[in-house]
């Protein structure tokens, strides 16, 4: 509810709000995936984000999900640069870094780490950074984080002033300069991640934290930092198992679904050929199946793609013979899946205007230098029905092949990253692959 109505530009009533208090049910320890990607969605709203928390706080709501909210609800600041209370600037923060998610890798990070970046302070004899990412591992982890991705919120938080202290207080033309960041950070995602949190953090502070010439101080010593890492690599195209090979080598459909609590995991084996990634999140878009993650690759003409998608809860589950005949006749054609995927996108979007809440444009990149044998284009943007269908059908309708892709949606945020060639399987020319990302902008731009 908290989401749906920041998303869209609405308040909640006190009436509502003081029933979900009497009524909710406690969230179940580790959060489900829905559960977390709502709360990053929410955060995503950006501004709208801020007054629906705090009514929702005002019936000690937050507290009772995150217990280490009560203790800096209403906390005062120490420092006079700030303008709002510990909780408000966090939230500020959090409305700040909805604005940079295009910027970043991993924009659930991004924001969580927002929201909680100040969670340690207030505490007696204690660095509120240190104390911070203490307590920001364990939510994490109750949040429904892995290991992995709770380290990295911990470390953002424990260094979320690195940047500017360093930039502002040292040389960042002295080599042990950068060699000291470089200690403290140790890969270019997280230098990514720990920039946009930077400037998040110094714009929610006010004008006289963030000035223009403290912006650059930072801007310049990442891109010193940057060039001594190696960069940010795109994620690898999946291996395939012996399994999965010996069903390729059929040469047939071949469709598996199992049955999670909330969401469905499904694979797909399909004879390759231009457009089946688009006729594929065709069926999954009429469906109803949200696509929260997918992974797919070609070998030997064969496609093999794995999916996991959301299902609304209003629609019945679709049985394996049901979605295996669905895929087969949108190999054939999807003509009319078209008219359904274009209706919903209609009635999507008559609902979820957004009156004054701004949503971070579309951003579409190509990367021509680091795989030797495809062109990979990244797309950034705000999830909506049948992102990925329109992308995909894009791309095809440009006569241009989809060799694999990987595809995530982090909260309301889809990070697409796809393995193109041209018809003759050869990458594209920098040229033509710096077209191919301008036209898809545009066309997801128009779309809105």
């Amino acid at each position: 509810m908290a989401t749906l109505a920041a998303e869209r530009g609405l308040r909640i009533s006190m009436e509502t709000l003081e029933h979900v208090s009497l009524n909710s049910p406690e969230i179940a320890e580790p959060w489900s995936t829905q559960s977390r990607e709502d709360l990053v969605a929410f955060i995503g709203a950006g501004t709208m984000m801020i007054d629906v928390f705090e009514s929702i706080d005002q019936e000690n709501l937050i507290s009772r999900w995150i217990p280490e909210w009560e203790h800096v609800r209403f906390l005062p600041q120490r420092n006079v640069l700030h303008h709002h209370t510990v909780d408000r600037h966090m939230l500020e923060t959090a409305a700040k870094a909805a604005a940079l998610t295009r910027q970043v890798h991993r924009p659930d990070l991004l924001l969580i780490a927002a929201l909680f970046h100040d969670l340690g302070k207030g505490f007696p004899n204690k660095d509120h950074s240190d104390h911070g990412a203490e307590l920001m591992y364990p939510l994490a982890l109750r949040m429904g984080f892995t290991a992995a991705d709770a380290e990295i919120l911990a470390s953002l938080i424990k260094y979320h002033l690195l940047l500017p202290t360093v930039a502002t207080r040292r040389n960042i033309e002295d080599p042990s300069t950068i060699d000291y960041v470089l200690s403290c950070v140790e890969n270019a995602e997280r230098l990514e991640l720990l920039h946009a949190l930077s400037i998040a953090d110094g714009e929610a502070t006010g004008r006289n934290a963030w000035t223009p010439w403290k912006a650059q101080l930072v801007k310049d010593l990442v891109t010193r930092t940057l060039s001594a890492m190696k960069g940010i690599t795109p994620p690898s195209q999946p291996e395939l198992t012996s399994t999965q090979l010996e069903r390729a080598a059929t040469g047939e459909l071949s469709v598996d679904l199992i049955e999670r609590e909330d969401s469905l995991e499904i694979e797909i084996l399909a004879p390759d050929s231009i457009g089946l990634l688009a006729a594929i999140s065709a069926v999954f878009t009429v469906m109803r199946l949200e696509v929260r993650s997918a992974k797919t690759r070609s070998i030997n003409g064969i496609a093999v793609s794995q999916w996991v998608v959301h299902f609304d809860i209003h629609v019945p589950i679709p049985t394996l013979a049901r979605l295996t005949d669905s895929i087969e006749r949108a190999l054939v054609g999807t003509e009319d899946l078209q008219i359904r995927i274009a209706e919903r996108i209609r009635n999507h979007q008559k609902h979820t205007m957004r009156s004054g809440v701004y949503v971070a444009p579309p951003v579409v990149s190509a990367i021509t230098q680091i795989v030797t044998d495809a062109t990979i284009i990244e797309v950034r943007m705000h999830d909506q029905p049948g992102l990925l269908y329109t992308v995909a059908t894009a791309i095809s309708e440009c006569g241009v092949d989809i060799k694999g892709a990987i595809v995530s949606t982090l909260g309301a945020e889809a990070f697409d990253t796809l393995y193109v060639t041209d018809l003759h399987g050869a990458p594209l020319s920098v040229d033509r692959a710096e077209q191919l990302a301008a036209d898809l902008q545009a066309i997801l731009n128009a779309r809105g």
